[in-house]
């Protein structure tokens, strides 16, 4: 009645939408979840806590910052990191964080940033794969004695790594393809091949001797991941204390 128009249809004991219900669903959809995510928020509410509400590229969560984040939270009990996933650069208009991590290419609404680092990708394969965990190959012996494991999203990356040592040939194109780096990451944990990934996402492994570099040819992809931040939380005090843990640990994964 407060609408003057019917917003559902009935059939057969059942009710849905009609187009005006989900015209005006599309209208308020995202303020209900802001009043659903607020309420939640509310409910959870410590005033001795604070919360940083951070976006972050999926695969840099995934293998780079929730495997690191267990130091920063013994360091800082006091801080909640809530991390959401971004996608594209719609979600900045879907929800409020205060902060994001992402590609330096991905157009950040915001002036604020610090540079953590340049992606790295480099030969990799489980200890297990080779005769003995620290040998060196050979490039040619990469190329005739293992399988090479491919990224769907970076077909050219073998192409482009042997080329760099004067090798182009065809078959450098064999060898299976996966389309999710952590599909890769688990293929090349499985030794199932020799697969170029990313340094920021395999450290843990590499230190560990869970894989090791048969050829230590790394190449630089010219993806630089920054940390941003909107304009009104630069002189937050808790997000200062995290950009300068996270300052700290990308010093160390630049050195690496």
């Amino acid at each position: 009645e407060f609408l003057h128009t019917s917003l559902f249809n009935h059939a057969k004991k059942r009710i849905f939408l009609n187009a005006a219900g989900k015209y005006y669903l599309s209208i308020v959809k995202e303020t209900l979840n802001k009043l659903e995510r607020d309420t939640n928020s509310i409910m959870t509410w410590q005033p001795t806590v604070q919360v940083i509400e951070l976006a972050v590229n999926p695969t840099f969560s995934t293998h780079w910052l929730i495997p690191n984040l267990r130091e920063f939270n013994k360091l800082n009990p006091d801080i909640i990191i809530n991390i959401h996933s971004l996608a594209n650069i719609g979600d900045f208009l879907n929800r409020e964080y205060d902060a994001a991590i992402m590609r330096e290419d991905f157009c950040s609404p915001w002036s604020e940033r610090e540079y953590l680092f340049e992606e790295e990708i480099l030969p990799v394969c489980s200890g297990s794969l080779l005769s003995q965990p620290q040998q060196k190959l050979a490039v040619d012996e990469l190329l005739n004695e293992f399988t090479l494991l491919h990224q769907s999203t970076r077909i050219n990356g073998w192409q482009e790594w042997f080329a760099l040592s004067g090798i182009s040939s065809p078959q450098v194109n064999n060898g299976p393809r996966f389309d999710l780096l952590s599909m890769l990451i688990a293929a090349v944990r499985s030794n199932l091949g020799v697969a170029l990934l990313p340094r920021f996402a395999i450290q843990h492994d590499l230190d560990n001797g869970d894989m090791v570099i048969p050829c230590d040819v790394p190449i630089r992809t010219g993806n630089r991941f920054i940390m941003t931040w909107r304009e009104d939380k630069t002189e937050s005090c808790h997000l200062r204390i995290f950009r300068e843990w996270l300052l700290q640990k990308s010093v160390v994964s630049r050195e690496n």
